[in-house]
């Protein structure tokens, strides 16, 4: 593969760039992918011989081919997304407004970048235009501030519950990212996140496997987001689990 893109330093104010990074680098795959040539519409025949069009900003992608080209290794495992994950991100991202699925065909989801001439035209990143961010940037870094907010809230409960006697954990770079994460992909538009976010821990609390403070780190708990997933549901079941009803032996009795 030759050639370049353009990829703006601003990315690190994008709420892609605040995800895990799994989804950052699919958002970058199918920006190096997508058909960079203006005056080139890519004809391509499916195996029923429709014809699909790949225009400009544009990738024509299978599920398949996807996990194929942004397979990794970790330590000594080779790492490869299945298809619900791969479909999972591509929803994600495109509901941050970073890709559009525009059609779906044999060949696969034709995804288009959006914005993709903007983030591909030398002349966005003039002198003129460094000094002052577009609207768009400001209204992200105003939602990423918001989100931090929401993140010092969640710390506040985790102190609360599991921060343990002594001397506390602090809020590192690495767990600010994972419990914002929880809080766009679990907690966000739930009626009292930071109660929701306490049932969550008190599950945690209950289980004997993490008994051990390591194990209670929000970077182990929250890792990656099959876990968060899974603890949002163990905390939804904690809270509306029933109370338990204790009779009195007087409610027993009988009159004789």
């Amino acid at each position: 593969m030759r050639g370049f893109i353009l990829l703006a330093r601003a990315i690190q104010e994008n709420s892609v760039w605040h995800r895990d990074l799994d989804h950052l680098k699919l958002f970058l795959y199918l920006l190096m992918n997508a058909n960079y040539r203006k005056d080139k519409v890519y004809e391509l025949r499916d195996f029923k011989g429709n014809i699909v069009s790949v225009g400009y900003g544009q990738y024509l992608c299978s599920y398949s081919r996807i996990s194929d080209d942004c397979q990794y290794s970790a330590g000594n495992k080779l790492v490869r997304w299945g298809p619900s994950k791969v479909m999972r991100m591509l929803k994600a991202l495109e509901e941050d407004g970073r890709i559009k699925v525009v059609g779906r065909s044999q060949l696969g989801s034709l995804v288009e970048v959006v914005n993709y001439q903007v983030y591909q035209d030398v002349s966005t990143y003039s002198h003129k235009e460094l000094g002052r961010p577009a609207k768009d940037q400001r209204k992200q870094s105003k939602q990423l501030n918001t989100v931090k907010a929401e993140v010092k809230e969640l710390w506040s409960v985790y102190l609360d519950e599991l921060g343990g006697k002594g001397k506390q954990p602090s809020l590192t770079a690495k767990r600010r990212q994972v419990l914002s994460l929880l809080y766009e992909e679990q907690l966000e538009g739930t009626e009292d996140y930071r109660e929701s976010f306490r049932s969550i821990l008190k599950a945690v609390k209950d289980n004997e496997f993490f008994k051990k403070r390591e194990y209670q780190m929000p970077e182990s708990l929250f890792r990656n987001e099959e876990r968060r997933e899974r603890w949002a549901m163990k905390g939804a079941e904690k809270r509306h689990k029933p109370k338990a009803h204790t009779v009195s032996r007087n409610q027993w009795s009988v009159d004789a």
